[in-house]
């Protein structure tokens, strides 16, 4: 498509002699606004001028090396990609220049003219995230409500803050990811976003040790992501568990040292389990046999006798 300006004559700067008048710009392109996106190849402006002697006219541009001008036709072509992030204006010079008459001495004149086009900004550009991973290390007993990070940060380049949009997506191996957390604005600017994840409620490091989720930004059109990873510390909130039940069978008369079963037990907090010990108490006295950290039972305390075990930190 070819766009047209106001029509002018501008006379600024003339090489030549007198005897032959100067040609005329009658569109000279100044003031265009063209798109970023105009495709490779576009003819978007016909330079015209005229000449008082009705010579043959032949056009120059120079300035940029993103529009090319047809010397004779003066069809303005786009020859390299527009891009507005870099440069939204283009300040160029125009020339045209007549023909002369040899034979009479005459000398072509070439009249240039300083133009402007304008290069209007179009949604290119996909909002990025200042990290591309966000990781953390937090504790299983964070309070819900609290702001594990504080730190998401986003840019687009060509749209403005308010249409940024964040949201959460759940990957395979954690499904429920997106229900322990909430994405909380902070602050928007022209062209950013600040947020925040949010616990929404208590982790539970039995549960998951990590946590991974994908964070997605979009401005309506274009999207980007990036990576989340909580991994969770464990806190001493667990008890400690006898691993399966325990019961045996044994003759009164056993010799003394005879090993009648191995009990074992292992703290319930996986993260940093601390030391189980071990504790034997008749059901029938209640009388506390002692603390053990291993447990072979000797026939010497057996007669016919119930006992409970328990273990503790």
């Amino acid at each position: 498509m070819k766009f047209k300006t106001a029509r002018r004559k501008y006379f600024p700067s003339v090489k030549g002699y007198s005897a032959n008048l100067p040609p005329v710009f009658s569109m000279d392109m100044n003031n265009l606004a063209i798109s970023e996106k105009t495709p490779i190849g576009s003819v978007i402006y016909s330079l015209e001028g005229s000449d008082p002697e009705n010579g043959t006219l032949k056009f120059q541009l120079n300035g940029t090396d993103s529009l090319h001008v047809d010397p004779t036709s003066g069809d303005v072509t786009v020859v390299k990609p527009l891009d507005y992030e870099t440069n939204d204006t283009l300040n160029l010079i125009v020339s045209v220049e007549d023909e002369a008459n040899p034979e009479s001495g005459e000398r072509s004149n070439v009249v240039s003219v300083p133009i402007t086009v304008i290069v209007l900004d179009e949604n290119d550009e996909a909002p990025e995230f200042r990290n591309k991973t966000y990781e953390i290390q937090v504790s299983e007993d964070t309070p819900s409500g609290s702001a594990i990070i504080s730190d998401i940060h986003l840019m687009d380049k060509d749209s403005p803050g308010e249409n940024l949009k964040i949201s959460c997506i759940n990957i395979r191996e954690y499904p429920d990811a997106c229900d322990t957390f909430d994405i909380k604005t902070l602050s928007r600017g022209l062209n950013s976003f600040h947020g925040a994840l949010v616990l929404r409620k208590k982790l539970s490091y039995a549960e998951h040790a990590k946590i991974e989720f994908i964070l997605k930004a979009s401005d309506g059109e274009l999207s980007n992501t990036a990576e989340v990873r909580i991994n969770i510390s464990d806190v001493q909130d667990m008890p400690p568990h006898f691993k399966g039940p325990f019961a045996a069978e044994v003759k009164e008369n056993a010799p003394i040292n005879t090993l009648v079963m191995t009990i074992s037990a292992e703290d319930g907090d996986k993260g940093v389990p601390r030391k189980v010990v071990y504790e034997m108490v008749n059901r029938s006295t209640k009388t506390k046999l002692g603390s053990i950290t291993a447990l072979n039972l000797s026939a010497e305390i057996l007669n016919f006798e119930y006992f409970t075990l328990s273990v503790h930190q």
